[in-house]
């Protein structure tokens, strides 16, 4: 189990740089067939521009960050930003100024060994899940602990549906998502889970990436696979696959002592349901990092070939956060416009 979490949380962390220095960029559509649907018929194009960044070379200590791992937006556009390897999460307002610390390091009521995942609810509580205890813990907006409970499972992502379920996704009893009350009570448990490797080498890599769709659906995509989007309806308890089929994408396997093929970094679904997976794979001999953008109905729109690094969250502005070490730790906020999809 603690080689599993040592290797998940290296995948965590390895961000990366996301744009190069300029503000906006522009990426052309590579056009082929999908499965299930015809290709798309014009070009489209992606322009991202930077509208936020948190984070400073040197200063503040409020402000430096050794490696972001995870951020979470609440109602009110308040940013967490979780540091998976310092062992902290702090809280920032829309601005980006600085608030509260949440928690703190310790294996106490309140405090973890290795954050990972984040989700909010809707009265703007926070859920912090810690892969060293395996325990989800409860704070109140203004950084109280409320409580806490163990899922009996690793996680692999939390979010909060529309009624205040907590769902957290992972393999358990062959089971792939689980919904608990907000005391920690298992209500429901449903969903074959994705193809996860029988290597015992890639243990550590089977879990998936989970978020939650402006359709209430949560959408995952597991690390080993980029291929494989999953759709799950919370009401209706049903996993359905999104057709697509991404260029470059290969399975990923342990060859020799490394792994090889394509990886999921990370997948956001935007506000009009276009789906968004950083995938990183080897291509002559070089590793590639690219967002790939996706219709909410699978049809491949377009890829941002010169990304180096992991979107993590969006907020209700339609701005999509992202961790990069470019050109030092932080987090920044994009907007995100498709043309011509």
């Amino acid at each position: 189990m603690y080689s599993h979490i040592i290797v998940l949380s290296a995948m965590l962390a390895v961000a990366g740089s996301f744009f190069s220095h300029s503000s906006s960029r522009d990426a052309r559509a590579i056009r082929r067939p999908v499965d299930g649907y015809e290709p798309v018929k014009k070009e489209v194009r992606v322009q991202i521009r930077e509208i936020l960044s948190i984070g400073v070379e040197d200063g503040d200590p409020n402000y430096l960050f050794a490696k972001p791992t995870n951020v979470v937006v609440d109602g009110k556009g308040n940013i967490y930003v979780i540091e998976m390897f310092a062992k902290q999460v702090r809280k920032y307002d829309k601005s980006g100024k600085y608030l509260v610390t949440i928690g703190r390091t310790g294996k106490g009521p309140g405090e973890y060994m290795m954050p990972s995942f984040g989700a909010v609810d809707r009265a703007d509580n926070f859920y912090l899940f810690d892969y060293t205890t395996m325990r989800l813990s409860t704070f109140q907006p203004d950084g109280t602990f409320e409580g806490s409970f163990v899922p009996g499972f690793l996680a692999g992502g939390i979010c909060v549906s529309p009624k205040g379920e907590i769902v957290v996704c992972g393999i358990q009893d062959g089971k792939m998502l689980h919904q608990f009350d907000s005391k920690g009570k298992l209500i429901s448990s449903f969903g074959e889970p994705w193809k996860a490797s029988t290597d015992p080498r890639m243990g550590g890599f089977n879990f998936a990436f989970a978020c939650l769709g402006p359709d209430t659906c949560v959408y995952c995509c597991p690390v080993t696979d980029p291929n494989e989007i999953l759709k799950c309806d919370l009401r209706a308890k049903t996993v359905s696959s999104v057709a697509h089929d991404g260029p470059d994408y290969r399975p990923l396997t342990m060859s020799g002592k490394e792994p090889s093929g394509s990886m999921t970094r990370g997948m956001v679904v935007l506000r009009d349901g276009t789906i968004v997976v950083c995938v990183s794979f080897a291509k002559d001999n070089k590793s590639v990092e690219r967002l790939d953008f996706y219709s909410k109905e699978g049809r491949y729109l377009v890829s941002s070939s010169e990304i180096h690094g992991t979107p993590r969250c969006v907020d209700r502005e339609c701005g999509m956060y992202v961790v990069t070490s470019e050109p030092f730790p932080r987090v920044v906020k994009y907007s995100v416009n498709l043309q011509g999809s």
